[in-house]
């Protein structure tokens, strides 16, 4: 929510964090990482899918509970460097 805040003109971490509704402290310590994270957006978006993925395929039993963490390791295995 903060990138999608960053690329919409909100240049505050203040701002982004009324806007958001996360404590100010919270998002003003993380705002200080944005290039970071709008340089590693896909990344972050891949690992995020890949989760509710892993987690759909648990609950539905296509996968056995057993493979959560790999299948967690695997995600930021390959999508970090």
């Amino acid at each position: 929510m903060m990138i999608d805040r960053h690329r919409n003109g909100d240049r505050d971490a203040r701002t982004i964090s009324q806007n958001i509704g996360y404590a100010p402290f919270a998002v003003s310590k993380q705002f200080g990482r944005m290039k970071t994270f709008l340089a590693r957006e896909q990344d972050i978006v891949a690992i995020y899918q890949g989760l509710v993925t892993l987690d759909a395929s648990i609950k539905t039993g296509k996968l056995p509970a057993e493979a959560f963490w790999i299948g967690c390791k695997d995600l930021f295995y390959t999508h970090t460097r």
